[in-house]
């Protein structure tokens, strides 16, 4: 008796294990999202409707050949611009299948990028940028761009992650007399 009590313990916990281990493999390969509405009272009435998908935090996952699942979801989204907030890789993964992916995206819209501390720890700044501009996405760490639409703007500013030494940003627009918004990402 004692022997089977243990025996159904044992298997007990091995279920609760897997099942575990099931969720945080689903958890860590799954697209998530989540589409969140933003009011801003002095934005232009061109601007009202502006879609801005944000990817982050891939850490090397592709999501199918040529990155597809991804593609396909953020197309699914029909965004104005894509904003790209670091971590889309990491020291495990290399920067293998990264290219394919930012074209991907960059067929879809617009892709801003800054980049994440996952990346900088990797000493990867000069790589990804390069694959970035050879996409055709726009790297604006600790810079910033102007984002227009039907005559309306708004600043975009690219911040480096907090978690570094190398965030500061510092926005000059040369025309103090402008109304402007600005958005940041990081």
């Amino acid at each position: 008796m004692k022997r089977r009590k243990g025996c159904s313990r044992f298997f007990a916990w091995l279920l609760i294990l897997a099942l575990a281990a099931g969720f945080f493999m689903w958890g860590n390969n799954s697209i998530v999202t989540e589409e969140v509405d933003v009011s801003i009272s002095s934005l232009s009435d061109a601007l009202e409707g502006f879609r801005i998908v944000q990817v982050s935090d891939l850490h090397g996952k592709t999501f199918g050949k040529d990155s597809f699942g991804l593609a396909q979801t953020v197309k699914n989204a029909q965004p104005d611009i894509i904003a790209i907030t670091g971590d889309v890789v990491d020291a495990s993964c290399g920067l293998e299948g990264l290219e394919e992916q930012i074209l991907s995206l960059c067929a879809i819209a617009p892709v801003y990028y800054v980049m994440g501390n996952h990346e900088w720890a990797c000493g990867w700044e000069q790589e990804l940028n390069d694959i970035m501009a050879r996409c055709g996405a726009v790297v604006i760490h600790n810079t910033y761009c102007e984002i227009e639409k039907d005559g309306a703007s708004f600043i975009l500013g690219g911040l480096y992650d907090f978690g570094t030494d190398r965030y500061m940003i510092s926005l000059e627009l040369g025309d103090g007399d402008r109304d402007i918004e600005i958005a940041y990402i990081a």
